[in-house]
């Protein structure tokens, strides 16, 4: 019986094996280093994406005691103003400083309630869980 052709090139292709084997070894190994590079890289980049909220948010609060700061600074200024002009300084009172705290406080309490989304339903709170866990997703 003549051998078939598949038969006569087996001699000639066993030789190859081992090389082809050792290919498909060090693919798969780079293949798990790209793998650990990307997601390494996605942590860095999740890292990133991140940033901008949390510096806005430290921001926010440094620009609000800026604020606070340079009012107390400008009431001080034009008391000392007007003391060394001769003029009569700035009557505060404890009281009025009193007052004036207050109705800034009650102000800003009452934006703070109508601007938050007050949920009270059941259903109003499961919708709440619901966007936070969606927007978690994004």
């Amino acid at each position: 019986m003549v051998p078939s052709r598949t038969q006569r090139a087996l001699p000639l292709t066993t030789h190859l094996i081992p090389g082809v084997t050792a290919s498909v070894k060090l693919l798969a190994v780079n293949m798990e280093n790209m793998l650990e590079a990307q997601k390494s890289q996605g942590a860095r980049l999740e890292k990133l994406e991140s940033e901008p909220g949390e510096n806005w948010k430290s921001m926010k609060r440094i620009v609000a005691d800026t604020i606070a700061r340079t009012i107390v600074l400008a009431i001080a200024l034009i008391n000392q103003v007007l003391a060394i002009a001769g003029k009569g300084t700035l009557d505060i009172a404890e009281n009025d400083i009193y007052q004036v705290v207050t109705v800034i406080f009650t102000i800003g309490t009452a934006v703070l309630s109508w601007w938050k989304n007050n949920s009270i339903t059941q259903a109003a709170i499961v919708a709440d869980e619901t966007l936070k866990e969606i927007k978690k997703g994004e």
